[in-house]
């Protein structure tokens, strides 16, 4: 019950705009090849602003995605959802006899470890370093760009 546009101290209501009874949302979403993928979106708030993670559930390693957004989770989740929906639907990766080769001429993912090794994951695929020098062989003689990229601004 609204008293003079106000909200009565008597009721309990949400709040539209509770981001603390919003997150964690579980999405499903749907890859290049038509598969789902499950998605577990988390809000970190912090003195600068927002920062919103989903992290695909039921893999090790897998998609990682996160936006920023400097005045509301809710805008960081719009970008999240974007920067996902553009990921998703590109295949960077084939696997052919067992080995995974690149599809085209540009791999995007995201740089992690194990026990201190890194483990580069494509199209949610850890790779190793052994892996992906087995990759690249097939580019010998080529030259290349090697770019890191803080994805949380983009």
């Amino acid at each position: 019950m609204k008293l003079n546009g106000r909200f009565s101290p008597f009721e309990e209501e949400r709040n539209e705009n509770d981001p603390d009874a919003d997150f964690p949302i579980q999405e499903k979403t749907v890859d290049f090849q038509g598969k789902e993928r499950a998605f577990e979106i988390t809000n970190h708030a912090f003195g600068l602003g927002f920062i919103v993670q989903a992290v695909e559930q039921g893999k090790e390693e897998g998609y990682v995605f996160s936006a920023f957004d400097p005045n509301s989770p809710y805008l960081a989740l719009g970008k999240l959802r974007d920067k996902m929906k553009r990921a998703l639907s590109t295949c960077h990766l084939v696997k052919e006899d067992g080995q995974y080769w690149p599809f085209h001429d540009t791999l995007r993912g995201r740089i992690t470890s194990e026990e201190g090794n890194p483990i580069l994951v494509v199209d949610g695929i850890p790779l190793s370093l052994e892996e992906l020098g087995k990759m690249i062989v097939m580019h010998e003689g080529w030259e290349f760009t090697l770019r890191f990229i803080d994805r949380t601004e983009v």
